[in-house]
């Protein structure tokens, strides 16, 4: 059990496992779905079912005819939550300390995308 799906059980947050084609997760109030292909990589699942439980925790739903503006806020607060579960202001400064100087060096000290790992650099620097 890893530390996102311990959060998901302490909180009584349900995470099933289903195909789901076009999105690979997705979130309601109280219970995230992923794809079963997740499973075959720990790094992706970790994204995701951080991003979904980020909208789970912050409220951040809308529907299929939500407006764009709408959908993006949602996504950026779902995606804000998630980046702050997946790699701390304080760990991401220590890893910098400790060496890991690069995006990808980054990437693979906390085993994430280096995607996410940009993305958190970019948001501790203009957030915090």
């Amino acid at each position: 059990m890893t530390d996102l799906d311990s959060y998901a059980a302490d909180r009584g947050i349900d995470v099933f496992y289903d195909e789901i084609p076009q999105s690979q997760a997705i979130a309601v109030p109280g219970a995230v779905c992923l794809d079963w292909s997740l499973l075959a990589c720990p790094a992706a699942r970790s994204v995701f079912l951080a991003h979904e439980l980020g909208h789970v925790e912050t409220g951040a739903f809308y529907s299929r005819d939500a407006s764009i503006l709408d959908r993006r806020r949602a996504e950026l607060r779902a995606e804000r939550w998630a980046i702050r579960r997946l790699v701390s202001r304080s760990d991401l400064l220590a890893a910098i300390c400790n060496g890991c100087r690069t995006p990808w060096d980054l990437s693979e000290y906390f085993n994430l995308p280096e995607r996410v790992i940009r993305e958190a650099l970019a948001f501790y620097l203009v957030c915090n």
